[in-house]
This record gives C-alpha cells, sequence and structure tokens, in this order.
C-alpha cells in the first residue's frame, strides 16, 4: 500500500511538472483560434467581414484569405502579400497557413520562426533548399505539424508557415 501511495504521489508530481507528458496543450488553440476538427461555418463567422475565396484540391477545400495577418496588410500596389488559408476536409478544420511577401524592415522573419520555436521548440529538420533559396524548418508533435519556409528576395522576405493537424499532414506528405 505504501509503494502504491509513492508511485501515485510521484505520478501526480512529474504530471504537474510537465515531466512525461506530450507537452501538447489541448486548450489552445491550433491555429489562430480554431481547433482541428471546427467547421467551415465557424471559421468564416469567425474570420468575418474578411473576403473569402474558395478552392477545391483534390477533395480539400481551401479558404483563402487576403488582408492583414502577422502585422503585414496586402498591398498589392506596394507588392505586399498577407494571405491566410485554411484547409478542410469533410468540412473539418485540418490546416492553416500564412504566406507572407513584404519588406524586409516590415516583416520580422526571425521573429516569427522565434514565436514557432517559442511554442513548439527546436525544429526536428531544419535545412537549406538551393532550388529555391529558402531555409526551410519542421515542427512535429502529437497534435500538429509545423512547415515554415523563410526566403531572402533582395529588399523584400518571403515566409510561409504551414500548421496542420498531425494525422493530416502524415496522410498528405507521406510522411
Amino acid at each position: 500500500m505504501k509503494n502504491l501511495s509513492f508511485l501515485m504521489f510521484i505520478a501526480v508530481l512529474l504530471t504537474s511538472c510537465g515531466i512525461g507528458s506530450s507537452g501538447d496543450n489541448k486548450n489552445q488553440p491550433d491555429f489562430r483560434s480554431y481547433y482541428w476538427g471546427d467547421t467551415l461555418e465557424t471559421v468564416l463567422k469567425q474570420e468575418a467581414p474578411k473576403e473569402a475565396k474558395e478552392y477545391d484540391n483534390n477533395g480539400v477545400l481551401e479558404v483563402e484569405f487576403e488582408d492583414t495577418f502577422m502585422g503585414i496588410t496586402t498591398d498589392l500596389d506596394n507588392r505586399t502579400v498577407a494571405r491566410m488559408v485554411c484547409y478542410f476536409k469533410e468540412n473539418k478544420f485540418v490546416g492553416g497557413s500564412y504566406y507572407l511577401y513584404a519588406l524586409k524592415d516590415e516583416l520580422n522573419i526571425e521573429k516569427h520562426i522565434a514565436d514557432v520555436k517559442a511554442t513548439f521548440g527546436e525544429p526536428i529538420k531544419q535545412y537549406f533548399t538551393e532550388d529555391n533559396d529558402a531555409d526551410n524548418y519542421r515542427w512535429s508533435n502529437e497534435r500538429s505539424s509545423v512547415r515554415a519556409l523563410a526566403r531572402d528576395v533582395g529588399q523584400y522576405g518571403r515566409l510561409e508557415i504551414h500548421y496542420y493537424e498531425t494525422q493530416f499532414y502524415s496522410e498528405m506528405f507521406n510522411d
């Protein structure tokens, strides 16, 4: 009986310290204010009055918004793009991404990558691709998989951050 009580005490202590847990906080939204499995209607309602464009991509509905995201506002006259895409499979939210293209002094790529690291830790994979001259990052846990691409384009910077429900990511990228 003493051993059982001691083991239960240790289990409670380790769990409260975060040791032995996956590190996933299921109470935190998965992307913006959304959770994996939310419906299209939920996302559209929360993004109103932003105008959405919808595209079907092999059974995955892509809902695209252009507006202000991560401090960048779309201004095509000045070659600035701030785009967000939400992905739905069978009317369930399975992913979201940002595409940002702006002057380097407006787009702090290092800060945005640091923000992802603050949530997910160090990337499980980081590499440079010469074909698109970009730094690539990948994070993953039981709940979410994240990919980021950062590119220096002269006086502009390009940043893409893609968040996916882990099972959807595995199916989509055969990973």
